[in-house]
This record gives C-alpha cells, sequence and structure tokens, in this order.
C-alpha cells in the first residue's frame, strides 16, 4: 500500500520521536511505501499526490482542509483520511482567528470522508456532524516504562507533567497543593519564571520525553488540569497506574469519577481528598490499573487495520 501523509511536521526524522505522527509513520515504513509532505511543502502537495500516486491519503492538523478541498473539487479520487487530534478552534483560535479556524476545522469534518481520532470527545462531537469516527488511542513508549522510578523527596508525593501555561492551567495546580500534607513537582516547560512558588511546590523544568514516566512512577498522586481527554500525557498518566485527580470536563469521556479517577471542579478540593483518603487512593490505583494501554506499535498496527479497510471499501 501507497500512503500519503500530509502533516505540519518540520522534519521526516525528529531526533526526538514525540508525537503521534513522528511516530506512526516510521512504523508504516516497515510494511508500506510512505512520503511524507512537511509543512516546509504544503505548497506542493497536490504534484506529490500526483507523482506519488497513493491508494490512500492521510491529513493531520488545519491543513487537513487541503485534501478536503481538493476532493470536493474532484481532484483527488483517492480514499482519503483525517486524524483529527486536537480541539482545533481552541488550540488555534485565539492566534489565527476564531471565526478563520472553526471554518476550516468544520470544512475538514463535513467533507472528509473518514475520520479518526484519539479523542473520545471528539468521536461524540463527529457524531454531532452525522459522521460517524475511529476511535484510535495514542500510544506509550513501553520502553521508557521499564525505567525505574526517580527518587523525589516527600512521603507523599504529587506530580504533574506538561507544559505550564495559561492554558494548562499551572496556577490552579500550584494553589491547590499549597499548604496540603504532600510535596508537588511540576514537570515541564513553563512559559514565564515561576517565583515565589510555596514550600512544598517544586518546579523540576523540562525533562526529556523518555524520562518521563520515571516522574510518573514515582508519583502517590496525579494531576491532570487541561480540558482534553486526548493529550499524550493521559494515556502516559494510565500506564503509570497510579491515582489520578483531574479538573473535571472532557476528560470524563475517559475516565469516570471516583472509578478510575477523582474529577472535580475544585483542584484543591480533590487534591486534598486523594492526600488525606488512603482507601480512595488505592481503589483509584488498583481501578486505574485495569486500563488497557498500547505501544505505538500497536497502535500502528490498529490504524493500518482501519485504512485497509478504508481503501477495501472505496
Amino acid at each position: 500500500m501507497r500512503i500519503l501523509i500530509l502533516t505540519h511536521g518540520k522534519e521526516k526524522s525528529p531526533t526526538t520521536a514525540i508525537m503521534r505522527w513522528d511516530r506512526l509513520p516510521a512504523y508504516f515504513e516497515k510494511k508500506h511505501e510512505v512520503k511524507r509532505v512537511l509543512k516546509g511543502n504544503w505548497a506542493s502537495f497536490y504534484y506529490h499526490y500526483l507523482k506519488f500516486n497513493p491508494d490512500v491519503v492521510i491529513s493531520v492538523g488545519i491543513i487537513g482542509f487541503l485534501p478536503a478541498l481538493l476532493k470536493k473539487l474532484g481532484l483527488i479520487r483517492k480514499p482519503i483520511v483525517h486524524d483529527w487530534t486536537d480541539q482545533y478552534t481552541e488550540v488555534m483560535g485565539k492566534k489565527y482567528g476564531i471565526d478563520r479556524i472553526a471554518f476550516l476545522e468544520y470544512f475538514i469534518i463535513k467533507n472528509t470522508p473518514n475520520i479518526s481520532t484519539p479523542s473520545k470527545a471528539l468521536v461524540r462531537k463527529c457524531e454531532l456532524f452525522g459522521k460517524t469516527a475511529e476511535y484510535i488511542p495514542h500510544g506509550i513508549d513501553t520502553e521508557a516504562f521499564r525505567a525505574e522510578p526517580i527518587e523525589l523527596e516527600g512521603k507523599l508525593k504529587a506530580v504533574y507533567v506538561g507544559s505550564l501555561n495559561q492554558y494548562k492551567q499551572t496556577q490552579k495546580i500550584i494553589d491547590a497543593a499549597a499548604g496540603l500534607p504532600c510535596e508537588m513537582y511540576l514537570v515541564g516547560k513553563s512559559d514565564k519564571e515561576l517565583t515565589s512558588l510555596p514550600k512544598n511546590v517544586h518546579h523540576i523544568g523540562a525533562v526529556p520525553s523518555r524520562d518521563v514516566p520515571r516522574y510518573l512512577k514515582a508519583a502517590d498522586i496525579l494531576i491532570h488540569t487541561p480540558n482534553d481527554d486526548s493529550t499524550l500525557k493521559i494515556y502516559e498518566y494510565i500506564a503509570a497506574k497510579k491515582p489520578i485527580v483531574a479538573l473535571n470536563g472532557r476528560i470524563a469521556y475517559l475516565l469516570r469519577h471516583k472509578e478510575e479517577a477523582y474529577l472535580t471542579d475544585d483542584l484543591r478540593e480533590g487534591l486534598k481528598e486523594l492526600v488525606t483518603n488512603n482507601s480512595l487512593r488505592g481503589a483509584l490505583q488498583k481501578n486505574v490499573s485495569r486500563i488497557k494501554t498500547y505501544s505505538w506499535n500497536e497502535i500502528g498496527d490498529k490504524y493500518l487495520e482501519y485504512i485497509n479497510r478504508v481503501v477495501e471499501k472505496k
């Protein structure tokens, strides 16, 4: 099978393959012919389409508008798939204009015949468009999860991993932990200097992606704040098999309150409940451990099986 992939990527082989579409093309290449059209070559996408003559086109990101438009105009006759990985209007609207991004997002989903997504919330959103999406979650780096936990100080340790900015609600994490009988570790790059932190809040900074599982495994409690159910980190949180406290929202499509996680509108109240309730922590840990996670190779096989079905039904 010949697979043409249109992405926002800037490098064919990034030195650190972290994101979904850094990893999957490399796996596809072991079994199929793959052509990647990166951001610097978007203008020549149609040329690459004609020259490569793919069996299927996969688009990722807001650039999915281009193949959707060409398909609508009859200039692409091969099957196309859009992997809908983000809430585009929320993530990009402030920078590029909400009305513009909302239109592009709507056009992509309405005019791309086949939609895949790692988000159960976006599966539901697709239904509102009158379409069915294929749910294919993110994978995890199983080799990195074999590493031993890193040593962190404190009898009870809470850990947040991810970007530290307004969108991820960093200040809510800091305020939630202040003064509680736990040590809070913030692992990730901050968009501004974090000063005057409470004594029990520690900013580790950015760490290599291969070391993230070591911090997750060292935690007694994991903190999730984005209004999202499909970040790479949430699947890593699940793989770490630790109790999770999360701000309520789309995460409820993936985890249930007081079953696999503690979901709350008040992060401090939720964190305090887990810090002081040993039996609840144990129950959450037991339940979240039952959720199956997949290696990136397994996700690659799931995606290939899906696009095989897409190609066969054309």
